[in-house]
């Protein structure tokens, strides 16, 4: 970046009453490296008015890049299992990585292992015992020369080269989010394809044994081989606003999901088809997060809408609860009664809102007139629903996944 810039200048925050952005995250002019062309789309009202008013520039640069870090994880994530996006999504993660690195280490420097004769330097005895010479004097073999080992600074070499590289690379594209001028950043001179960059990484990946080196090395080699392919564009560092959705979903999976094997949890339709003799499964439900504590099960439904904006459209329509009520009935009869457990399920709704420090908030139930009397005494008949804070949320800043189910638990056994 040639030149100081407000971060602000080049960022949107829309507001519930407004149009929906087309797109939330980063944009960059395809194939510049010019940061000045950056442009910045965060969720609807991830702000207040009075924060939005009183941000600080390194506050928005840290929420930037954890958003940015919580799209590409969506995009590669199992919640949202596409190929083709997750193919193109840039590595953000490496891009940043690497920065860091940079800013806290500075360049990868090469040790080359030189041996010699000299007294100076860790003694090599294999060596040494090979060099066959020696004196024997009452029985014991003494050494004449020793062969020692020193390690100096290659600063030449290959993986240097590469790794100034791809400093310059992702520092010429993030600049703006760390604060650091593009000139004072040595420009490399590694006149080498990328595709033979990342033949060389590979190749001493496998040789390497030092867990900070291979670290470095699998960060250069994410990134060279986005970079490598041609389909990949920088709006892979952004999402459609109808897509945030997915985001939302991964990261509660992430604050409160703690069951591997959720496929158990899914109930199916089947279809039974005249002269075949096997039924056939239809698609599941769409997979929600499940929290299992004790003899409990809670089924995390996210749903990225606007409530508090407009209570009467942004809540989940009849579908959804319909769905919520099969789910919790199913995983009732399959992990409660057949079980003969203590335990209950619970049913919840969560949509996100700006709770300005507030993490979590009751807002109310729903239910559906179908339930049959034995359901309506069940907890799983009714679906909890709960405000909880998108920016706490994607910032990580609650504490440990323990806590943030401790504090969802005991928000639901107040309303219970």
């Amino acid at each position: 970046m040639n030149k100081k810039i407000k971060i602000k200048d080049y960022c949107e925050f829309p507001k519930a009453e407004e149009k929906e952005p087309s797109y939330i995250g980063l944009k960059i002019e395809k194939n510049k490296k010019n940061n000045e062309r950056f442009h910045f789309i965060f969720p609807v009202s991830y702000y207040t008015e009075e924060e939005y008013e009183k941000i600080t520039e390194n506050t928005l640069r840290n929420d930037i890049k954890n958003l940015l870090k919580a799209i590409y994880k969506a995009n590669i994530s199992e919640v949202y299992y596409n190929k083709k996006s997750q193919e193109e999504t840039s590595p953000i993660d490496a891009y940043l990585w690497i920065i860091r690195n940079y800013l806290e280490e500075g360049y990868y420097i090469e040790k080359e292992i030189i041996y010699n004769k000299k007294n100076q330097g860790k003694i090599n005895w294999k060596r040494t015992i090979k060099n066959n010479e020696y004196l024997i004097y009452n029985n014991n073999i003494i050494y004449t020369k020793f062969i020692t080992k020193q390690s100096i600074n290659n600063i030449s070499g290959i993986l240097t080269l590469i790794h100034k590289y791809c400093v310059y690379e992702a520092i010429g594209t993030f600049s703006f989010l760390f604060d650091i001028n593009l000139k004072n950043v040595e420009i490399p001179q590694a006149n080498i394809r990328v595709e033979e960059m990342i033949s060389i990484l590979k190749n001493e990946y496998t040789k390497s044994f030092l867990d900070s080196k291979k670290e470095l090395l699998i960060n250069m080699i994410k990134m060279l081989e986005w970079l490598a392919d041609e389909n990949t564009s920088y709006d892979m560092f952004s999402t459609y606003d109808s897509k945030f959705q997915v985001v939302f979903e991964n990261l509660i999976n992430e604050r409160f999901g703690n069951v591997k094997n959720i496929e158990e949890y899914y109930p199916f339709g089947y279809w039974h088809i005249i002269g075949k003799e096997q039924d056939y499964k239809s698609s599941y439900l769409r997979e929600d997060t499940i929290l299992k504590e004790k003899d409990n099960i809670y089924i995390l439904d996210a749903k990225y809408y606007k409530y508090g904006y407009n209570i009467t459209k942004e809540l989940p329509n009849t579908s959804s609860i319909a769905k919520q009520f099969i789910y919790g009935k199913y995983v009732y009869n399959k992990y409660i009664k057949k079980a003969n457990s203590q335990g209950d399920i619970y049913n919840i709704f969560l949509i996100p809102f700006n709770g300005q420090g507030n993490y979590i908030e009751y807002i109310g139930y729903s239910y559906g007139n179908w339930s049959e009397d034995e359901d309506k005494i069940k907890t799983y008949n009714k679906i909890y629903t709960f405000k909880i804070d998108l920016k706490i949320l994607v910032n990580d800043s609650f504490g440990t996944k323990q806590k943030n189910i401790d504090e969802l638990i005991k928000a639901i056994e107040k309303v219970h």
